[in-house]
């Protein structure tokens, strides 16, 4: 585990112009919680403190946080596993409980393969098309990975040296699409949100879209709806469900019994196409 930094009291006097300044004492808690903040690297998910490859399970990430007073582990798709422990906590009794969860961290892992075996594979020769895009592969000399977003056409521009199939050529190109599908939606959605609000005489004050990574969409207490670029992957009936759902929820704001009344009336299909939204990921495709 990497050495602790010094107070500032035992750091070297980087600014000797302030020595005839007044000292103020700091308490040692708030001390802490300072460098917490400022200290490089650090998130309020935790600081990066060690990485360890095992064979049974792969990479694992140790975090160490403020903000948790016992041992986190967490499995998540397409990421590493996360260990996640109290500031000053021994690494080795981390690695020990990793060891005894090792039976439920396999487990959790089995499952999201079959989350992951659905994630595309962009390269020359596998068709992909949005509703108004289609991705093309052009071999350039220039060294390097680009990409040109052109009306109808997602280019990506690879040099030969470029490995297209490995992990970072392929989250640039989802990006690029990505950018696309805004593009996309920023023609489609508010136009089409207004139209949906109209008809059920419902009232919305903005709206946005973005490329968002869990929700399909979102509505502010104030009315303004933010709705998911991604969406354009999706069924006409799906984008109305998920638009449908934002519009109800100008009205009320939670799910009670009440917004799901509203949505019936508006969406009478709504549980039906709920269940089909299940096989859709806005970040797996």
């Amino acid at each position: 585990m990497p050495e602790l930094q010094k107070p500032a009291s035992e750091l070297p006097n980087q600014h000797p112009e302030l020595d005839g300044a007044p000292k103020v004492k700091i308490p040692l808690f708030l001390y802490i919680c300072i460098k917490a903040i400022k200290m490089p690297g650090r998130t309020s998910k935790g600081k990066l403190v060690d990485i360890r490859d095992y064979p049974a399970i792969g990479r694992v990430e140790y975090h160490a946080s403020l903000r948790t007073s016992s041992v986190r582990i967490s499995v998540a798709p397409f990421r590493p596993v996360k260990v996640t422990i109290p500031l000053g906590f021994s690494l080795e009794k981390a690695e020990s409980i990793l060891r005894q969860r090792l039976d439920w961290i396999q487990k959790h892992q089995e499952k999201h393969s079959h989350t992951e075996a659905r994630r595309t594979l962009f390269l020359p020769g596998n068709e992909f098309k949005t509703r108004f895009h289609s991705l093309v592969f052009q071999q350039t000399d220039r060294p390097g990975l680009r990409a040109e977003l052109r009306t109808g056409i997602i280019r990506i521009l690879a040099s030969p040296d470029i490995a297209l199939e490995a992990e970072g050529p392929q989250a640039f190109i989802r990006k690029v699409i990505g950018r696309a599908l805004c593009r996309e939606g920023m023609v489609y959605l508010p136009q089409r949100t207004i139209e949906l609000a109209g008809q059920h005489g419902l009232k919305v004050k903005e709206i946005k879209v973005k490329d968002m990574k869990s929700r399909w969409g979102s509505c502010a207490p104030d009315h303004r709806i933010t709705l998911n670029a991604h969406l354009m992957r999706l069924p006409d009936t799906l984008i109305d469900l998920i638009i449908l759902h934002e519009l109800a929820h100008t009205v009320h704001a939670n799910h009670g019994p009440h917004f799901h009344a509203l949505l019936d009336r508006i969406c009478p299909r709504n549980r039906e196409l709920d269940r089909q939204l299940k096989g859709y990921s806005p970040t797996i495709f």
